[in-house]
């Protein structure tokens, strides 16, 4: 796999996150505050790690 390619996966892979995060965040309304609470915390989780990823691949 060439460079450009792995970036492009990089970049594709990210996008996706965001996107099913616009979808997560929908779906958070439906649950009690408890549930939504934690739920959300853990897609914050999930995002910052992909963030550090970009970050490292820059």
């Amino acid at each position: 796999m060439t460079l450009e390619a792995m970036t492009d996966a990089v970049i594709s892979m990210a996008v996706e996150s965001w996107r099913f995060g616009r979808v997560f965040d929908r779906l958070l309304t439906k649950l009690n505050a408890g549930e939504n609470n934690r739920y959300k915390s853990q897609f914050r989780w999930f995002i910052k790690k992909v963030e550090e990823a970009l970050e490292q691949a820059d």
